[in-house]
């Protein structure tokens, strides 16, 4: 993680491949409109954490469902970093095959924060694409590139800054309702749920990395990734601490209604800004999915 200068905010994220960063230019513009001050920042799906941490404030909220995801951000606040780096440097040193399978045994069985820490983050920068997919055993379905065992070896794993105020939960409710309780006013919310759903037994979602309903039949959202995206939104809209909400999703005309309606019940501003097909979605300059990216904001 590196930090920036105060004219471009906190610290970049240092998660290096995740599906949905909003860590790009164009997303940042958008969601902090020039301000990076705030009261508290909350990021109920944190991932990256690409907003978190590139605002400034003294209260951060969090939820990261993600087993693999959380123990990053876990062996970081817990001060146990250094290992987590030890670790991958380590596995820089080996036969790529042979760090690549380790990672991936550690991956699928452990449970220490640190060991999945690291074998999570000598996936993501070893994986073909960068994305760590499942199958529907809930197995990893995925491979290593030999294009990517430079750009690993070369990897400097830094130590993170001293960030102020993060409170991180295992769910987005539990990040609402910590935030919920400090009333702080002038907060900016930003709800950016997956646009996947991840592997769930008796299903056939595999957990692709995107958002399997958008992927496989062009359809933006189904029950349960519409309801990821409103709920969180109800539970906020409804507190004037939230100075300004930011909504990051595919467009489909019922979410579209669904924001809308909340922000009038609230008598909150509403506004959008389009993003087109998501590029994550395409391949060799051909649209694969015809589902598009938009901010909603409401304020």
């Amino acid at each position: 993680m590196t930090q920036l200068s105060l004219l471009s905010g906190g610290w970049d994220p240092f998660i290096p491949v995740y599906p949905g960063n909003k860590r790009k230019k164009k997303y940042r513009s958008a969601i902090f409109d020039g301000e990076l001050c705030w009261g508290s920042i909350v990021e109920p799906f944190c991932g990256t954490g690409s907003t978190a941490l590139y605002g400034y404030t003294n209260y951060r909220f969090l939820g990261e469902s993600a087993l693999d995801v959380r123990a990053i951000w876990e062996s970081w606040l817990s001060g146990q970093w250094h290992k987590v780096r030890e670790s991958v440097r380590f596995a820089a040193t080996l036969d790529p095959q042979h760090a690549w399978d380790t990672a991936k045994e550690l991956y699928e069985i452990t449970e220490k924060p640190v060991q999945l820490a690291a074998a999570s983050l000598i996936l993501r920068k070893l994986a073909f694409g960068g994305v760590i997919r499942h199958n529907t055993q809930g197995k990893l379905n995925v491979t290593w590139s030999p294009h990517k065992v430079e750009a690993f070896r070369n990897w400097a794993v830094s130590a993170p800054p001293v960030c102020p105020g993060i409170t991180l939960k295992d769910s987005w409710e539990g990040a609402i309702a910590a935030w919920q309780d400090l009333e702080c006013q002038k907060s900016l919310v930003v709800i950016d749920p997956p646009y996947w759903l991840p592997y769930a037994p008796g299903t056939e979602r595999r957990g692709t990395g995107l958002m399997t309903p958008a992927y496989a039949g062009h359809r933006p959202h189904d029950d349960e990734t519409l309801a990821l995206c409103l709920e969180p939104l109800r539970q906020v809209a409804s507190n004037p601490n939230a100075a300004r909400i930011v909504v990051c999703n595919y467009y489909s005309d019922l979410l579209n209604t669904e924001i809308a309606n909340i922000a009038n019940r609230h008598n909150r501003r509403f506004t959008w800004k389009n993003f087109g097909v998501m590029e994550g979605l395409n391949h060799n300059g051909k649209q694969r999915v015809k589902a598009k990216e938009r901010l909603w904001i409401l304020e």
